[in-house]
């Protein structure tokens, strides 16, 4: 490695450079000087001709050309590229400044000196780079975080990227909320874009390149933070990388948390509850499919599906009012119905009576054949509060003509769904509205064979009893002429 230059040496070479930049700035600039000496002195010529009627030498071409000039300059300046350009110049020779220079700033941002400290600051000479390693301590309590206040004072750049994200995305990161309004109230911008990012680690990120603040505490479900950069002014009109608006992104985050809590019902009370209600009220493509949840396979619903999925009435209500049709259909031919019908919540017990007050086809298959009635019964989980509230949403389904001797999936009818839960008082429902005994699913079998191929004795010898006197009692009943 060289050996360093000698302290006049490297002084010379910084205003060497110094000199050049001038240099290349006057050069193109230097025919002003000509240009004001030709008109001085046509104006002392105008002056020594007495009797000519005085005349101004410049013309109007000239007026056009300076306009020109003005205006390019002023291009320049507020061009970005050209804005980067001083602050990086100014960030380096602040590198070399800040290695041989130590003072206590705090006199000139107190006071009666804070307009001398507001100039320090526009110059940015803290970079992005070192400031984001000194805020990174700060994110892990490492440090009490008095320098990166000092950085801020000094003139932090808070929107450039380091491996990718700036100040504030590594805030929402770190869930730091104290951190993100420090970062804010010093006037981050709330819309500069992730870059590069490295290689993810084991187990993803939530944070793509193209995210901006906002969309980062979405895809993260920091719901607060959400929350408080909406309040602030972050456009809730973005969109990610591959087009997604923000109310989309919301939802899919929504979803993931509340599937993998084991959670049905989205509390509009909650932040989260909040942040999409205000998402949605702001969604300029209210009636539009938006929102593709997670699940085996990726389907696109509109929001309707979506409020329905997890039982939030309100919504639900809002979306009808925005125009979506009760009926429409996702990429699978479901409806809102279908997901209501699937909550296991005692919101969506309200919910499927609500879509139905307000037209909802109660025998409306999808793709699989289901109807509501079918996909209520397949949805059962194990536990006993999740029965007896299907056996509601069942009630309420038969109750407004839901035909119970549809087959869906694999040629399953509700009785064979409720005969393999082991469900008696569902099954009893369906028997006393005549749920036909003898229909055979596609692997060709009827209620009766699935009850045998349940391993609980106890249950197959009542299941079965149940099964076989409504068999005999309908044999029994005589047959009306005609039929």
């Amino acid at each position: 490695m060289a050996s360093p230059p000698t302290t006049e040496a490297f002084i010379e070479q910084l205003e060497a450079l110094q000199a050049s930049f001038f240099s290349s700035l006057q050069t193109s600039f230097q025919g002003i000087q000509l240009v004001g000496k030709l008109l001085r002195e046509k104006k002392a010529e105008q002056g020594n001709a007495a009797a000519a009627v005085p005349v101004s030498p410049v013309r109007p071409e000239d007026v056009a050309s300076l306009e020109s000039l003005e205006k390019i300059c002023k291009e320049f300046f507020s061009n970005t590229a050209v804005k980067n350009f001083f602050r990086k110049v100014r960030g380096h020779i602040g590198e070399i400044t800040s290695r041989h220079f130590d003072i206590d700033l705090s006199d000139f941002f107190d006071g009666g000196l804070g307009a001398v400290g507001e100039i320090i600051r526009s110059f940015r000479a803290v970079t992005a780079k070192d400031f984001q390693v000194e805020f990174q301590g700060f994110l892990n309590c490492d440090n009490d975080g008095e320098d990166t206040r000092l950085f801020l004072k000094a003139g932090a750049d808070v929107n450039g990227l380091v491996e990718g994200q700036t100040a504030m995305m590594q805030s929402i990161s770190a869930a730091n909320m104290d951190a993100l309004q420090m970062i804010l109230e010093d006037g981050a911008n709330m819309e500069v874009k992730a870059g590069t990012l490295p290689p993810a680690p084991p187990g993803g990120r939530d944070l793509h390149r193209g995210d901006t603040a906002v969309i980062v505490a979405c895809r993260q479900r920091k719901w607060g933070m959400v929350r408080y950069l909406i309040a602030e002014g972050a456009s809730t009109q973005v969109k990610d990388s591959t087009g997604r608006k923000l109310f989309a992104i919301a939802c899919e985050a929504a979803d993931r948390e509340l599937v993998a809590g084991g959670h049905s019902y989205l509390d509009l009370q909650s932040d989260r509850g909040k942040v999409l209600e205000e998402l949605y009220r702001n969604y300029s493509d209210r009636n539009s499919g938006v929102a593709t949840v997670s699940g085996l396979l990726p389907v696109s619903q509109t929001a309707l599906h979506f409020f329905s999925r997890h039982g939030c009435i309100d919504l639900v209500a809002l979306a009808l009012s925005s125009g979506i049709e009760v009926n429409a259909m996702d990429q699978i031919e479901s409806t809102a119905l279908h997901e209501a019908a699937k909550n296991r919540s005692e919101q969506g017990v309200e919910l499927v009576q609500f879509l139905i007050d307000n037209g909802a086809d109660v025998n409306s298959r999808d793709r699989d054949f289901d109807t509501p009635l079918t996909d209520a019964l397949n949805s059962v989980s194990d536990d006993g509060v999740s029965i007896s509230v299907v056996q509601r949403v069942v009630q309420i389904l038969v109750d407004h003509g839901a035909d119970v001797d549809i087959r869906g999936l694999g040629g399953q009818t509700a009785l064979h769904h409720a005969v393999a839960l082991g469900a008696i008082e569902i099954v009893k429902l369906l028997l006393d509205r005549g749920a036909d005994l003898q229909i055979r699913n596609n692997g060709g079998e009827t209620p009766r064979a699935v009850a045998l191929e349940v391993t609980d004795e106890q249950f197959q010898e009542e299941m079965l009893a149940l099964l076989d006197s409504t068999a005999a009692a309908r044999q029994s009943m005589p047959v009306m002429a005609g039929t």
